[in-house]
């Protein structure tokens, strides 16, 4: 059945964006803060820890994206984040009676990213029909505003996070879990057009049959095929530095405490969400592929500043560039996923897109902690950046990266 064009549709689904982000930005600052600060566990630990929670996003996104295919996410989101509210809320009580452990932390950090796993290809492969529902905004503005929404939602997040010496861990994981249980309501709300014809088919077979068919045409596309693999290389050698490198360097040389942990943090998004507005505001980019290799290449420039003992506030400059950048990238590479990806694989490819990003996270994080061991939290950077450079080289030489180019699209309409 029709649905009639509703713009509020738009502003429906980045509340419920937003408000995922927002408890998600409280995750990022609370789950190393109490990791490598209040349990002052060693880097390799650390490493452990964040790669704990990464895990399940490289083992369930898939699956997390064919499920997407095949039901209604909305339905799935319902779930997801109804069971999401558990896992702050009883770690904030432990927290609360004196009980906090690494391996509670271990449970925490895998049961978030398991439900992180189904959320997002479920939330992703709603944009095109939210796009379709709400009327006058073309995708690529779409994807781009749904990533302002992201980092800015998150850097509330984080803020609130940094005021956790003053206010208390377990209170602010408790308002986590409410924020998730109140996007419940919100996910009812969207009133999306129909899919038409969806297989929903049963059997183990069967769905190693849809996870193998969205790696088939995923790494068969020569518009996405790359873009996948710099999402796989940002999320080992980029994402693994920020989740552990830095943790370790504000620990050890900069004092630590929960304002510097999320100052970090509030600066990498606060760069992102920069360039996000600056691409918004700009309508889009037709070379996205270029523009997108720039982006990742001098993100390589940064991490080898990591190597140098940088005073706190040249450390949080430089922070900033790298998210400036990196809202460049991740901006377009979802761009470019959502604008090819044919709509009965587009959940699985955004999974697979995702998984590159979220899923390569615990290789890096697990090798980055072992390489601080051997090498220090200095000297460790410099491997990323010479392994990132290798592979952006090699990969302009053999795909056609540096040659992708989104569709024109007519200026949107004010949401």
């Amino acid at each position: 059945m029709a649905v009639i064009p509703d713009p509020t549709v738009i502003r429906k689904y980045m509340t419920l964006q937003g408000a995922w982000f927002a408890t998600n930005g409280l995750q990022m600052v609370l789950f190393p803060f109490l990791v490598a600060d209040r349990l002052d566990m060693s880097a390799g630990l650390v490493g452990i820890a964040q790669a704990v929670m990464m895990l399940p996003t490289f083992l369930l996104m898939l699956p997390g994206g064919s499920l997407a295919d095949r039901f209604d996410s909305r339905s799935i989101l319902i779930a997801v984040h109804g069971l999401a509210t558990l896992p702050p809320l009883i770690l904030g009580i432990a927290i609360a009676y004196g009980w906090l452990s690494y391996t509670g932390m271990l449970i925490y950090g895998f049961a978030m990213g398991t439900l992180g796993a189904f959320s997002q290809p479920a939330r992703d492969s709603l944009l095109n029909r939210v796009v379709e529902a709400g009327g006058g905004m073309p995708l690529q503005r779409a994807v781009t505003l749904a990533t302002m929404v992201m980092f800015s939602t998150q850097i509330v997040g984080m803020i609130l996070a940094s005021q956790a010496d003053l206010i208390g861990v377990s209170p602010l994981l408790w308002l986590q879990a409410a924020g998730l249980f109140a996007t419940i309501y919100v996910i009812r709300q969207l009133r999306l057009p129909s899919r038409g014809h969806v297989d929903h088919g049963t059997g183990l077979a069967y769905q190693f049959r849809q996870m193998r068919d969205g790696l088939v045409e995923a790494f068969g596309h020569s518009k996405i095929m790359p873009v996948v693999i710099v999402s796989f290389c940002i999320g080992i050698f980029y994402m693994g530095a920020f989740q552990v490198i830095l943790p370790i360097q504000i620990r050890e040389f900069h004092g630590g405490g929960a304002v510097r942990f999320s100052l970090m943090s509030i600066c990498f998004f606060g760069g992102t969400i920069v360039s996000s507005v600056a691409l918004f505001r700009k309508g889009g980019v037709r070379r996205a592929g270029q523009a997108m290799f720039v982006a990742v290449s001098c993100g390589v420039v940064v991490l080898a500043l990591l190597s140098l003992h940088l005073p706190y506030w040249a450390l949080l400059t430089a922070v900033f560039v790298w998210g400036l950048f990196a809202g460049v990238t991740i901006t377009l590479s979802r761009a470019i996923v959502q604008e090819f990806a044919p709509d009965s694989h587009r959940g699985r490819l955004l999974a697979i897109f995702s998984m590159g990003f979220m899923g390569g996270g615990p290789i890096g994080s697990f090798g980055i902690g072992y390489l601080i061991q051997l090498m220090g939290p200095f000297t460790a950077a410099l491997v990323p950046a010479v392994l990132m450079s290798a592979s952006l080289a090699t990969l302009g030489l053999t795909t056609s990266l540096w040659r992708v180019e989104l569709p024109e699209h007519n200026p949107a309409a004010a949401v």
